[in-house]
């Protein structure tokens, strides 16, 4: 019973499961003013990190006026 409790003990959450094997996957879609321009798989935490990455990434080449959306499940 002591090397149950043990191991008990030790249990990680999701979170930190996610942190040890290099994050989550996740399906992600990239669209620009209603048009699908990317779809894939991303790594990361959360799918709130992952989306804030991509839009970070294409703020960059794409207008400030131009409506990028970002869906990740």
């Amino acid at each position: 019973m002591k090397s149950m409790k043990n191991f008990a003990a030790q249990q990680l959450s999701k979170k930190e499961m996610n942190n040890v094997k290099g994050g989550a996957q996740f399906d992600c879609t990239v669209s620009v003013d209603g048009e699908i321009i990317s779809s894939g798989a991303a790594l990361g935490n959360s799918k709130r990190e992952v989306a804030e990455q991509l839009l970070s990434q294409y703020r960059q080449v794409y207008y400030e006026d131009e409506r990028i959306e970002v869906r990740c499940r």
